[in-house]
């Protein structure tokens, strides 16, 4: 149902605005998204979502009462922070997260709330907007009935058939076109001169063509959904709870699962309890390589372990009936507890491993993700223990988006080299390398592994040049200087971004210069 304010009657019905949206933002996608390593052309177009949706809200007078008018200034914050970094893993964390909170807002922001709601529900809200943009225009109000009383809305009316002619006639007019240029050369000579066609890319023109009608058709979906009932089929969660499960299990089932997991999870902490937290058996176990195998496997291994009971904690509490009793909350947080002991063998492993190899992108996003899951472990005991799973989805997600936006403060890819940088430091000189040239040089720092990193470890590479050996620091120095050439200094604006600009600028103000 569309609410409208009597005091401040729309200018434009909203169907015709949710339609003149998608046009846009389906043209503006094609002209900017097409152009790859995305930066600034993804900001803008986020950005210009946005704008689409205060449009709606403005011009359509709709009143936005849910608490997912919250989330309109974090999708805005994610949308500017994607262009200040570089690195490939925090873009694709950058993206999930617009994705979620972009489908929270979708479907929260007319109505309903956030922080009551159920982990399932929060998934339902995300599969209901990639519905809601599979349907697209089936889900958008085509005809204006009510533009006959208004100038600016029968002007929108007609500017729409119009377009809406040109789309359908335009594949078409295109083929017959060409069939009428082969047939008469001067007909084609003259179609050739009128409209250019000799510098016309016809693939590149079909190209464009097929995005932009993808993008709009998709945006008239979630644009739909986002304004309410456009259509009265138009999908909008209302719900505030998860559905109940059809046959829920008694406690008895219950507790025996759960003391079956304390059983093992027990089992392997005491099995583990003599080499734990201690590293000096490291390499004394057969079969067992010193710190890789131990540290590397068993932290990933651990990671996967953390992981998988999460979903299985709480799909055991969705289809466990209540109330429960006593034991079931102390059989839960014994399991908690010994995965605590678990996460914390994990992070001391990844230390282990990390003071004796470094740390790559791998090592600390696997990290990061087992002090997330750490964070979530936590809230799930005031929440889901004490029958408040509806509060659980919203606390993990602010503990997710709080986790990217500390990545984001702390800039991976620069942590990694000025880490490495300090190891290599503490660990003296002790690999012999041989740089193109057959100059021999020491150096425990990794360089090719630094130089294949994002534009945002430019600063602490070129931070570190007088302190590392000068044929290493020739080498970085020489390859920086052909990335910011080749890689970094894009010359489309729309692969523009902060982090590769500021790391061009910094290689071209280098001061530093080899020894010939």
């Amino acid at each position: 149902m569309q609410s409208h304010t009597p005091s401040a009657p729309a200018r434009l019905p909203l169907s015709a605005l949710i339609w003149l949206s998608a046009a846009v933002l389906g043209i503006l996608a094609s002209a900017l998204l097409q152009t790859l390593p995305w930066g600034l052309n993804l900001t803008i177009f986020l950005l210009a979502c946005l704008g689409a949706i205060g449009v709606g809200w403005r011009l359509g007078a709709v009143r936005l009462t849910g608490a997912g008018r919250y989330l309109i200034p974090i999708f805005a914050a994610l949308a500017l922070a994607y262009v200040t970094h570089d690195a490939y893993p925090l873009a694709a964390l950058d993206l999930l997260a617009i994705a979620v909170v972009g489908a929270l807002m979708i479907d929260r922001t007319r109505t309903g709330r956030l922080r009551v709601a159920g982990w399932s529900q929060y998934l339902t809200v995300c599969l209901a907007a990639l519905l809601s943009a599979c349907q697209g225009a089936m889900l958008a109000r085509p005809a204006l009935a009510d533009g006959r009383a208004n100038p600016a809305a029968r002007a929108a009316r007609v500017l729409l058939r119009v377009a809406v002619g040109t789309a359908i006639a335009l594949p078409m007019l295109i083929v017959f076109a060409s069939l009428f240029g082969s047939a008469d050369p001067r007909f084609g000579a003259f179609l050739r001169d009128v409209f250019r066609l000799d510098r016309w890319n016809l693939g590149q023109f079909v190209r464009d063509g097929v995005i932009a009608f993808i993008v709009a058709w998709g945006t008239l979906g979630l644009l739909a959904h986002f304004f309410g009932d456009v259509r009265p089929h138009a999908i909008h969660i209302d719900s505030q709870r998860d559905p109940t499960f059809p046959t829920p299990l008694g406690a008895v089932e219950a507790l025996v699962a759960l003391g079956l997991f304390n059983l093992l999870f027990g089992a392997f902490v005491v099995f583990q309890l003599p080499y734990l937290f201690s590293a000096t058996p490291i390499g004394q176990t057969p079969g067992l390589n010193p710190y890789a195998d131990y540290a590397r496997r068993g932290f990933l291994e651990l990671v996967a372990v953390a992981a998988f009971t999460l979903p299985t904690l709480l799909t055991g509490d969705w289809i466990t009936r209540t109330p429960r009793p006593k034991l079931y909350t102390i059989l839960s947080l014994t399991l908690l507890g010994l995965l605590a002991v678990i996460a914390a063998s994990a992070l001391q492993r990844m230390w282990l491993y990390t003071q004796a190899y470094g740390l790559t992108e791998l090592r600390l996003y696997s990290t990061t993700f087992m002090l997330w899951l750490a964070a979530v472990f936590a809230w799930y005991v005031p929440t889901v223990l004490r029958c408040r799973r509806d509060r659980f989805a919203f606390g993990a997600l602010v503990a997710a988006l709080g986790t990217l936006l500390a990545l984001y403060v702390v800039n991976p890819d620069d942590l990694i080299v000025r880490a490495n940088l300090d190891l290599s430091r503490r660990a003296g000189s002790t690999i012999t390398l041989l740089p193109p040239g057959n100059r021999v040089y020491e150096s425990n720092f990794d360089d090719t592994y630094a130089l294949t990193l994002s534009a945002d470890a430019a600063p602490a590479l070129i931070d570190a040049l007088p302190s590392l050996p000068q044929a290493q620091a020739c080498q970085i120095a020489n390859a920086l200087r052909r990335k910011a050439r080749e890689v970094w200094a894009v010359g489309d604006w729309r692969s523009w971004s902060l982090a590769r600009a500021l790391a061009t600028e910094r290689v071209r103000t280098m001061t530093f210069t080899c020894e010939r």
